[in-house]
Protein backbone atom coordinates (compact mmCIF):
# COMPACT_ATOMS: atom_id res chain seq x y z
CA UNK A 1 0.00 0.00 0.00
CA UNK A 2 2.62 2.06 0.60
CA UNK A 3 6.84 2.71 0.20
CA UNK A 4 9.46 4.78 1.59
CA UNK A 5 12.65 5.10 0.68
CA UNK A 6 15.22 5.51 2.51
CA UNK A 7 17.43 7.29 0.64
CA UNK A 8 15.83 10.07 -0.58
CA UNK A 9 13.38 10.15 2.46
CA UNK A 10 10.24 9.33 0.10
CA UNK A 11 6.88 7.85 1.10
CA UNK A 12 5.02 6.85 -1.86
CA UNK A 13 1.65 5.70 -1.59
CA UNK A 14 -0.37 3.29 -3.68
CA UNK A 15 -3.73 4.22 -5.48
CA UNK A 16 -5.27 1.94 -2.46
CA UNK A 17 -3.81 3.98 0.42
CA UNK A 18 -4.83 7.01 -1.04
CA UNK A 19 -8.44 5.54 -1.21
CA UNK A 20 -7.92 3.91 2.18
CA UNK A 21 -7.19 7.37 4.04
CA UNK A 22 -9.83 9.51 2.01
CA UNK A 23 -12.61 7.60 2.83
CA UNK A 24 -11.51 8.03 6.14
CA UNK A 25 -11.25 11.39 5.99
CA UNK A 26 -14.58 11.35 4.21
CA UNK A 27 -16.57 9.38 7.44
CA UNK A 28 -14.54 11.06 9.71
CA UNK A 29 -16.25 14.10 8.48
CA UNK A 30 -19.70 12.57 8.01
CA UNK A 31 -19.83 11.28 11.59
CA UNK A 32 -19.01 14.15 13.03
CA UNK A 33 -21.02 16.76 11.01
CA UNK A 34 -24.26 14.95 10.07
CA UNK A 35 -27.02 15.16 12.51
CA UNK A 36 -25.10 17.73 15.08
CA UNK A 37 -26.25 20.91 15.36
CA UNK A 38 -23.66 24.23 14.66
CA UNK A 39 -24.01 24.63 18.78
CA UNK A 40 -23.07 20.94 19.44
CA UNK A 41 -20.04 21.07 17.51
CA UNK A 42 -18.99 24.35 18.84
CA UNK A 43 -18.88 22.42 22.43
CA UNK A 44 -17.15 19.69 21.11
CA UNK A 45 -14.58 21.61 19.45
CA UNK A 46 -14.07 23.71 22.44
CA UNK A 47 -13.91 21.31 25.88
CA UNK A 48 -11.88 18.69 27.17
CA UNK A 49 -11.14 17.40 30.05
CA UNK A 50 -11.02 19.90 32.45
CA UNK A 51 -7.84 20.62 33.84
CA UNK A 52 -7.75 24.60 34.77
CA UNK A 53 -8.14 26.18 37.78
CA UNK A 54 -11.68 27.88 38.28
CA UNK A 55 -12.65 29.90 40.97
CA UNK A 56 -16.86 29.18 41.60
CA UNK A 57 -18.85 31.72 43.45
CA UNK A 58 -22.10 32.70 44.23
CA UNK A 59 -24.05 35.92 45.44
CA UNK A 60 -27.91 35.85 46.48
CA UNK A 61 -29.10 39.99 46.09
CA UNK A 62 -32.08 41.42 47.66
CA UNK A 63 -33.60 43.04 44.72
CA UNK A 64 -36.05 45.32 46.16
CA UNK A 65 -34.11 48.32 45.70
CA UNK A 66 -33.37 47.23 42.31
CA UNK A 67 -36.44 46.77 40.78
CA UNK A 68 -37.82 49.88 42.27
CA UNK A 69 -35.22 51.56 40.20
CA UNK A 70 -35.89 49.55 37.28
CA UNK A 71 -39.58 50.49 37.56
CA UNK A 72 -38.71 54.05 37.79
CA UNK A 73 -36.61 54.26 35.12
CA UNK A 74 -38.91 52.50 33.09
CA UNK A 75 -41.99 54.83 34.30
CA UNK A 76 -43.78 56.20 31.23
CA UNK A 77 -41.78 53.77 28.73
CA UNK A 78 -43.44 51.54 25.87
CA UNK A 79 -43.05 48.01 26.44
CA UNK A 80 -41.12 48.09 22.97
CA UNK A 81 -39.43 51.00 23.95
CA UNK A 82 -35.57 50.11 22.82
CA UNK A 83 -34.35 52.32 26.06
CA UNK A 84 -36.66 50.25 28.29
CA UNK A 85 -33.83 49.03 31.25
CA UNK A 86 -34.16 45.49 32.05
CA UNK A 87 -32.46 43.00 35.16
CA UNK A 88 -29.76 41.82 32.50
CA UNK A 89 -29.13 45.59 31.83
CA UNK A 90 -28.85 47.02 35.54
CA UNK A 91 -26.53 43.68 36.16
CA UNK A 92 -23.92 44.21 33.63
CA UNK A 93 -23.45 48.23 35.00
CA UNK A 94 -23.29 47.09 38.18
CA UNK A 95 -20.61 44.40 37.33
CA UNK A 96 -19.01 47.26 35.31
CA UNK A 97 -18.66 49.30 38.81
CA UNK A 98 -17.43 46.29 40.28
CA UNK A 99 -15.01 45.49 37.45
CA UNK A 100 -12.91 49.58 37.71
CA UNK A 101 -12.22 48.26 41.75
CA UNK A 102 -10.51 44.69 40.02
CA UNK A 103 -8.47 45.95 37.45
CA UNK A 104 -6.71 42.92 37.63
CA UNK A 105 -9.48 40.77 35.94
CA UNK A 106 -9.49 43.40 33.07
CA UNK A 107 -6.59 42.01 31.30
CA UNK A 108 -5.61 39.43 28.68
CA UNK A 109 -2.97 36.70 28.78
CA UNK A 110 -0.26 36.89 25.58
CA UNK A 111 2.67 35.05 25.59
CA UNK A 112 2.30 34.09 29.11
CA UNK A 113 2.04 38.09 30.12
CA UNK A 114 -0.59 39.88 31.44
CA UNK A 115 -1.39 42.66 29.52
CA UNK A 116 -3.94 45.50 30.87
CA UNK A 117 -7.42 46.17 28.33
CA UNK A 118 -7.36 50.17 27.30
CA UNK A 119 -11.19 49.87 27.81
CA UNK A 120 -13.36 47.59 30.07
CA UNK A 121 -16.04 45.98 28.00
CA UNK A 122 -18.67 43.20 28.90
CA UNK A 123 -20.31 41.31 26.44
CA UNK A 124 -23.90 39.45 26.44
CA UNK A 125 -25.10 36.15 25.51
CA UNK A 126 -28.41 36.06 23.69
CA UNK A 127 -30.19 32.70 22.70
CA UNK A 128 -30.94 32.65 19.09
CA UNK A 129 -33.04 29.46 16.96
CA UNK A 130 -35.13 29.28 20.10
CA UNK A 131 -32.20 29.09 22.77
CA UNK A 132 -30.38 26.33 20.31
CA UNK A 133 -27.91 28.64 19.84
CA UNK A 134 -25.89 31.43 21.38
CA UNK A 135 -24.51 34.28 20.01
CA UNK A 136 -22.51 37.19 22.07
CA UNK A 137 -23.43 41.67 22.03
CA UNK A 138 -20.58 43.09 23.56
CA UNK A 139 -20.61 47.33 24.97
CA UNK A 140 -17.67 48.95 24.86
CA UNK A 141 -16.89 51.04 27.87
CA UNK A 142 -19.54 50.11 29.37
CA UNK A 143 -18.63 51.57 32.72
CA UNK A 144 -18.65 54.92 31.27
CA UNK A 145 -22.27 54.50 30.12
CA UNK A 146 -25.63 54.69 32.07
CA UNK A 147 -27.75 51.83 32.42
CA UNK A 148 -30.20 53.19 29.71
CA UNK A 149 -26.86 53.36 27.40
CA UNK A 150 -26.02 50.09 28.33
CA UNK A 151 -29.82 49.13 27.79
CA UNK A 152 -29.91 51.21 24.03
CA UNK A 153 -26.44 49.38 22.78
CA UNK A 154 -28.15 45.93 23.74
CA UNK A 155 -31.11 46.12 22.09
CA UNK A 156 -30.28 47.89 18.90
CA UNK A 157 -27.39 44.79 18.84
CA UNK A 158 -29.82 41.83 19.84
CA UNK A 159 -32.52 42.55 17.43
CA UNK A 160 -30.61 41.57 13.95
CA UNK A 161 -29.01 38.76 16.00
CA UNK A 162 -32.21 37.17 16.55
CA UNK A 163 -33.47 38.05 13.49
CA UNK A 164 -30.76 36.51 11.79
CA UNK A 165 -30.09 39.47 9.78
CA UNK A 166 -26.49 40.37 11.96
CA UNK A 167 -23.37 39.87 9.46
CA UNK A 168 -20.54 38.98 12.05
CA UNK A 169 -22.69 35.64 13.01
CA UNK A 170 -23.70 34.69 9.34
CA UNK A 171 -20.05 34.66 8.97
CA UNK A 172 -19.64 32.56 11.88
CA UNK A 173 -22.13 30.44 12.11
CA UNK A 174 -22.47 29.38 8.23
CA UNK A 175 -19.78 27.28 7.78
CA UNK A 176 -20.41 25.17 11.52
CA UNK A 177 -23.16 23.43 9.25
CA UNK A 178 -20.81 21.43 6.85
CA UNK A 179 -17.16 21.72 9.26
CA UNK A 180 -16.28 18.72 10.97
CA UNK A 181 -15.42 19.21 14.55
CA UNK A 182 -11.50 18.97 14.70
CA UNK A 183 -11.82 21.86 11.83
CA UNK A 184 -13.64 23.69 14.08
CA UNK A 185 -11.61 23.71 17.15
CA UNK A 186 -8.58 24.81 15.00
CA UNK A 187 -10.56 28.26 13.97
CA UNK A 188 -12.70 29.16 17.06
CA UNK A 189 -9.46 28.74 19.05
CA UNK A 190 -6.81 30.27 16.33
CA UNK A 191 -9.82 32.97 15.46
CA UNK A 192 -10.63 33.81 19.19
CA UNK A 193 -6.82 34.31 20.58
CA UNK A 194 -6.56 36.37 17.34
CA UNK A 195 -9.59 38.78 17.95
CA UNK A 196 -9.79 38.90 21.69
CA UNK A 197 -6.08 38.20 22.81
CA UNK A 198 -4.22 39.93 19.83
CA UNK A 199 -6.80 42.81 19.18
CA UNK A 200 -6.88 41.76 15.29
CA UNK A 201 -10.49 42.67 13.83
CA UNK A 202 -11.32 39.61 12.52
CA UNK A 203 -14.78 40.97 10.76
CA UNK A 204 -13.97 38.36 7.56
CA UNK A 205 -14.44 35.53 9.48
CA UNK A 206 -17.43 37.01 12.13
CA UNK A 207 -15.01 38.25 14.72
CA UNK A 208 -14.53 41.99 15.45
CA UNK A 209 -11.68 43.14 17.52
CA UNK A 210 -11.88 42.46 21.03
CA UNK A 211 -15.57 40.67 20.60
CA UNK A 212 -15.89 39.06 24.13
CA UNK A 213 -14.01 41.90 26.16
CA UNK A 214 -12.88 40.87 29.82
CA UNK A 215 -16.50 39.34 30.92
CA UNK A 216 -19.50 37.56 29.81
CA UNK A 217 -22.88 37.88 31.46
CA UNK A 218 -25.83 35.62 30.36
CA UNK A 219 -29.10 35.17 32.35
CA UNK A 220 -31.25 31.46 32.73
CA UNK A 221 -33.91 33.88 34.59
CA UNK A 222 -35.91 32.91 32.00
CA UNK A 223 -35.86 29.60 32.14
CA UNK A 224 -37.02 29.53 35.81
CA UNK A 225 -33.22 28.26 37.17
CA UNK A 226 -32.03 30.24 40.55
CA UNK A 227 -28.65 28.86 40.08
CA UNK A 228 -25.59 27.50 37.77
CA UNK A 229 -22.35 28.05 37.05
CA UNK A 230 -21.03 28.66 33.41
CA UNK A 231 -18.41 26.73 32.11
CA UNK A 232 -15.07 28.45 30.58
CA UNK A 233 -15.11 28.57 27.12
CA UNK A 234 -11.14 28.72 26.43
CA UNK A 235 -11.60 30.62 22.87
CA UNK A 236 -12.83 33.08 24.42
CA UNK A 237 -9.74 34.47 26.55
CA UNK A 238 -12.01 36.15 29.44
CA UNK A 239 -11.24 36.17 33.13
CA UNK A 240 -14.96 36.25 34.28
CA UNK A 241 -17.82 34.55 33.52
CA UNK A 242 -21.42 35.73 35.19
CA UNK A 243 -24.47 33.76 35.11
CA UNK A 244 -27.92 35.84 37.09
CA UNK A 245 -30.75 33.59 37.73
CA UNK A 246 -34.25 33.92 37.97
CA UNK A 247 -35.33 36.41 40.74
CA UNK A 248 -37.86 34.41 43.42
CA UNK A 249 -39.59 35.03 46.78
CA UNK A 250 -36.87 33.58 49.48
CA UNK A 251 -37.48 34.29 54.02
CA UNK A 252 -34.34 36.07 54.66
CA UNK A 253 -33.26 38.22 57.88
CA UNK A 254 -34.01 42.22 57.91
CA UNK A 255 -33.12 44.04 60.99
CA UNK A 256 -33.30 40.44 62.75
CA UNK A 257 -36.97 39.56 61.95
CA UNK A 258 -37.63 36.99 59.10
CA UNK A 259 -39.26 38.76 56.04
CA UNK A 260 -39.71 37.75 52.29
CA UNK A 261 -37.61 39.53 49.64
CA UNK A 262 -37.32 39.08 46.12
CA UNK A 263 -33.18 37.65 45.97
CA UNK A 264 -31.19 36.73 42.84
CA UNK A 265 -28.05 34.54 42.47
CA UNK A 266 -24.89 36.06 40.72
CA UNK A 267 -23.24 33.14 39.91
CA UNK A 268 -19.86 33.56 39.12
CA UNK A 269 -16.70 31.54 37.00
CA UNK A 270 -13.55 33.18 37.63
CA UNK A 271 -10.16 32.27 36.04
CA UNK A 272 -8.08 31.64 38.75
CA UNK A 273 -4.75 33.17 36.84
CA UNK A 274 -6.80 36.48 37.10
CA UNK A 275 -7.46 37.15 41.28
CA UNK A 276 -7.85 34.87 44.17
CA UNK A 277 -10.57 33.92 46.55
CA UNK A 278 -10.09 37.66 48.73
CA UNK A 279 -10.05 40.05 45.61
CA UNK A 280 -13.55 37.79 44.17
CA UNK A 281 -15.11 38.66 47.77
CA UNK A 282 -14.42 42.32 47.40
CA UNK A 283 -16.01 42.03 44.13
CA UNK A 284 -18.92 40.58 45.72
CA UNK A 285 -19.11 43.24 48.23
CA UNK A 286 -19.24 46.17 45.85
CA UNK A 287 -22.23 44.01 44.04
CA UNK A 288 -24.44 43.92 47.78
CA UNK A 289 -23.75 47.59 47.74
CA UNK A 290 -24.81 48.32 44.11
CA UNK A 291 -27.86 46.61 44.69
CA UNK A 292 -29.15 48.24 47.94
CA UNK A 293 -28.33 51.48 46.56
CA UNK A 294 -29.03 51.44 42.70
CA UNK A 295 -28.91 55.01 41.80
CA UNK A 296 -24.95 54.92 42.77
CA UNK A 297 -24.67 54.32 38.96
CA UNK A 298 -26.29 57.33 38.21
CA UNK A 299 -23.85 59.65 40.21
CA UNK A 300 -20.70 57.54 38.98
CA UNK A 301 -21.80 59.52 35.95
CA UNK A 302 -22.10 62.93 36.99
Amino acid sequence: MFNFNTESLELTLSPLALGVIGGAVVLHWLWSTIGQSPRQKVMLATWSAPREGSIFTKTALDCTAMLAYIKEKNEGLEASDPTKITVTHFVGRALAECLKDAPDLNRRILCNRFLPNKTLDISFLVQVLGGTNLYQAKVDSIDKKSVREVASILNSKVKPIRSGTDKNMSKSMGPMKFLPVWVIRTVIYLVGWFSNVVGLDMSILGMEKRPFGCCIVTSVGMLGIEDAYVPFSPYTNVSLFVLIGAIKDHVVVVDGQPAIRPMVNICATLDHRYLDGFQGATIGKKLERVFANPHILDKKLD
